[in-house]
Protein backbone atom coordinates (compact mmCIF):
# COMPACT_ATOMS: atom_id res chain seq x y z
CA UNK A 1 0.00 0.00 0.00
CA UNK A 2 0.97 3.37 -0.74
CA UNK A 3 0.58 7.21 0.23
CA UNK A 4 0.56 10.07 -2.29
CA UNK A 5 0.06 13.43 -2.27
CA UNK A 6 -2.28 15.05 -4.76
CA UNK A 7 -1.84 19.10 -4.57
CA UNK A 8 -1.51 20.60 -1.32
CA UNK A 9 -4.80 18.89 0.65
CA UNK A 10 -5.41 15.78 -0.79
CA UNK A 11 -3.65 12.35 0.02
CA UNK A 12 -4.57 9.33 -1.55
CA UNK A 13 -4.24 5.50 -0.13
CA UNK A 14 -4.48 2.02 -1.56
CA UNK A 15 -2.17 0.28 -4.12
CA UNK A 16 -0.35 1.93 -6.83
CA UNK A 17 -2.95 1.12 -9.60
CA UNK A 18 -5.74 2.23 -7.59
CA UNK A 19 -4.09 5.65 -6.85
CA UNK A 20 -3.25 6.19 -10.48
CA UNK A 21 -6.75 5.00 -10.83
CA UNK A 22 -7.39 7.86 -8.42
CA UNK A 23 -5.20 10.73 -9.92
CA UNK A 24 -7.01 10.23 -13.12
CA UNK A 25 -10.05 10.80 -11.96
CA UNK A 26 -9.43 14.18 -9.82
CA UNK A 27 -7.73 15.31 -13.38
CA UNK A 28 -10.87 14.78 -14.53
CA UNK A 29 -12.96 17.60 -12.09
CA UNK A 30 -12.63 20.94 -11.12
CA UNK A 31 -11.84 21.21 -7.69
CA UNK A 32 -12.14 24.86 -6.35
CA UNK A 33 -10.22 24.93 -3.42
CA UNK A 34 -13.23 25.51 -0.80
CA UNK A 35 -12.94 22.24 1.08
CA UNK A 36 -16.94 21.98 1.40
CA UNK A 37 -17.41 21.98 -2.48
CA UNK A 38 -14.51 19.68 -2.84
CA UNK A 39 -15.69 16.55 -0.59
CA UNK A 40 -18.98 16.34 -2.23
CA UNK A 41 -17.11 16.81 -5.54
CA UNK A 42 -14.85 13.98 -4.65
CA UNK A 43 -17.07 11.51 -3.02
CA UNK A 44 -18.95 11.99 -6.43
CA UNK A 45 -16.62 11.16 -8.05
CA UNK A 46 -15.75 7.78 -6.31
CA UNK A 47 -19.16 6.65 -6.94
CA UNK A 48 -19.28 7.46 -10.18
CA UNK A 49 -15.80 6.09 -11.62
CA UNK A 50 -15.88 3.29 -8.47
CA UNK A 51 -12.53 4.46 -6.96
CA UNK A 52 -11.06 1.81 -4.76
CA UNK A 53 -8.25 4.48 -3.26
CA UNK A 54 -8.89 6.31 0.38
CA UNK A 55 -8.94 9.58 -0.33
CA UNK A 56 -8.39 12.40 2.37
CA UNK A 57 -8.78 15.83 1.90
CA UNK A 58 -6.90 18.34 4.43
CA UNK A 59 -6.19 14.71 6.37
CA UNK A 60 -9.94 13.51 6.96
CA UNK A 61 -11.05 10.57 4.92
CA UNK A 62 -13.89 11.57 2.54
CA UNK A 63 -16.75 9.03 2.59
CA UNK A 64 -18.18 7.07 -0.15
CA UNK A 65 -21.65 7.53 -0.12
CA UNK A 66 -23.07 4.38 -2.08
CA UNK A 67 -20.63 2.01 -0.53
CA UNK A 68 -21.55 3.34 2.64
CA UNK A 69 -25.22 3.36 2.47
CA UNK A 70 -25.55 -0.08 0.88
CA UNK A 71 -23.54 -1.33 3.74
CA UNK A 72 -25.92 0.35 6.45
CA UNK A 73 -28.52 -1.23 4.62
CA UNK A 74 -27.27 -3.96 3.95
CA UNK A 75 -26.33 -4.02 8.26
CA UNK A 76 -30.00 -2.62 9.03
CA UNK A 77 -31.79 -5.13 7.49
CA UNK A 78 -30.21 -8.16 8.91
CA UNK A 79 -29.15 -6.51 12.30
CA UNK A 80 -26.47 -9.29 12.01
CA UNK A 81 -22.64 -7.58 12.38
CA UNK A 82 -20.39 -10.41 12.58
CA UNK A 83 -19.03 -10.22 9.03
CA UNK A 84 -18.80 -6.49 9.58
CA UNK A 85 -16.23 -5.56 6.70
CA UNK A 86 -13.23 -3.42 7.37
CA UNK A 87 -14.92 -0.09 5.56
CA UNK A 88 -17.82 -0.14 7.71
CA UNK A 89 -16.00 -0.52 10.83
CA UNK A 90 -13.35 2.74 9.48
CA UNK A 91 -16.33 4.35 8.97
CA UNK A 92 -17.78 4.06 12.57
CA UNK A 93 -14.80 4.93 13.72
CA UNK A 94 -14.54 7.81 12.02
CA UNK A 95 -17.82 9.02 12.39
CA UNK A 96 -18.53 8.08 15.80
CA UNK A 97 -15.04 8.55 17.17
CA UNK A 98 -15.97 5.19 18.79
CA UNK A 99 -11.87 3.99 19.23
CA UNK A 100 -12.58 2.63 22.71
CA UNK A 101 -12.75 -1.09 21.61
CA UNK A 102 -9.22 -2.49 20.53
CA UNK A 103 -10.46 -3.62 16.93
CA UNK A 104 -13.58 -4.57 14.87
CA UNK A 105 -13.53 -7.77 16.54
CA UNK A 106 -13.94 -6.15 20.24
CA UNK A 107 -16.36 -3.39 18.38
CA UNK A 108 -18.77 -6.79 17.39
CA UNK A 109 -18.40 -8.48 20.50
CA UNK A 110 -19.10 -5.27 22.26
CA UNK A 111 -22.13 -4.19 20.41
CA UNK A 112 -23.58 -7.56 19.08
CA UNK A 113 -25.98 -6.67 16.44
CA UNK A 114 -26.88 -3.30 14.63
CA UNK A 115 -29.35 -1.31 16.50
CA UNK A 116 -27.67 0.47 19.41
CA UNK A 117 -24.88 0.95 16.26
CA UNK A 118 -27.93 2.22 14.16
CA UNK A 119 -29.05 4.52 17.30
CA UNK A 120 -25.72 5.99 17.72
CA UNK A 121 -25.34 6.85 14.02
CA UNK A 122 -28.93 8.53 14.32
CA UNK A 123 -27.98 10.14 17.78
CA UNK A 124 -24.68 10.75 18.38
CA UNK A 125 -22.94 11.40 14.52
CA UNK A 126 -22.51 14.97 13.94
CA UNK A 127 -21.28 16.46 10.73
CA UNK A 128 -19.01 19.50 10.95
CA UNK A 129 -19.88 22.14 8.06
CA UNK A 130 -16.90 21.20 6.17
CA UNK A 131 -17.57 17.47 6.32
CA UNK A 132 -20.44 18.13 3.62
CA UNK A 133 -19.78 14.33 2.74
CA UNK A 134 -20.34 12.88 5.26
CA UNK A 135 -23.14 15.35 6.55
CA UNK A 136 -24.55 13.89 2.79
CA UNK A 137 -24.29 10.35 4.09
CA UNK A 138 -25.62 10.77 7.32
CA UNK A 139 -28.64 12.56 6.16
CA UNK A 140 -30.05 9.29 4.50
CA UNK A 141 -28.91 6.83 7.48
CA UNK A 142 -30.91 9.24 9.55
CA UNK A 143 -33.98 8.45 7.64
CA UNK A 144 -33.94 4.77 8.58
Amino acid sequence: MCLENYGNKIKIYGSRKNINICKEALDEISLTGIEQADRVLIQNMIDEKAIKADIFYDGNFVVPFTKTVKEFKKYNKSNNIDKMTDYFYKFLTVTLGDIAHYDKHGYIYYYRDFESIKSNLINLAYAPGWYTDLKKVLDVIKEY
